[in-house]
């Protein structure tokens, strides 16, 4: 019965098979295989939720380590597209002050209240021009769906008929 099983995919019959031979080697070649089987799933999903639930099923398993440099690496990727996406949401920022959209500003620093909107509009709406730049001091924080960054921030206004008013600060965004 086991030449007739050994290759197949189906963990249920597997499963099976070793609960009606537990005391055969065979049982413990079905067992390898339902892990094999596993973790090929796992890794072909490719997410860490499937690589996690893995490694909770086969902590100390033939695959376990391999499973765990996968997550480790796809971690780094989650962190890198992360920082990117971080980056460019900086970058957006610094082009809606620049073009002294308040409108942008705000859809892309959601928690920004409105007595600070406003303050940026008034603001805004007095300058000839605003030139500013963000430049991260550290890795950004990111938890779950929200990230925070702080920056060194160089602003500076220009308004008519006034000498331009740089300003430095940091500012946690």
């Amino acid at each position: 019965e086991w030449q007739q099983i050994s290759n197949s995919r189906d963990t249920a019959a597997l499963d099976a098979f070793r609960k009606k031979y537990p005391d055969t080697p065979f049982a413990r070649q079905a067992s390898q295989r339902i892990e094999q089987l596993d973790w090929e799933g796992a890794r072909t999903a490719g997410d860490s939720g499937s690589l996690q639930a893995f490694l909770r099923k086969y902590p100390d398993g033939a695959f376990s380590e391999a499973a765990k440099t996968t997550l480790t690496n796809l971690d780094k990727q989650r962190l890198a597209n992360d920082g990117q996406e971080i980056r460019d949401l900086l970058q957006r920022y610094t082009e809606a002050y620049v073009r002294k959209d308040a409108g942008a500003v705000a859809a892309l620093y959601p928690t920004l209240n409105n007595k600070e909107l406003k303050k940026i509009r008034e603001s805004f709406k007095d300058a000839k021009s605003v030139q500013m730049t963000l430049r991260p001091t550290g890795d950004p924080k990111v938890t779950g769906d929200k990230a925070t960054v702080t920056c060194s921030r160089s602003l500076q206004y220009t308004f008519k008929d006034a000498t331009p008013k740089p300003m430095a600060d940091t500012v946690t965004i």
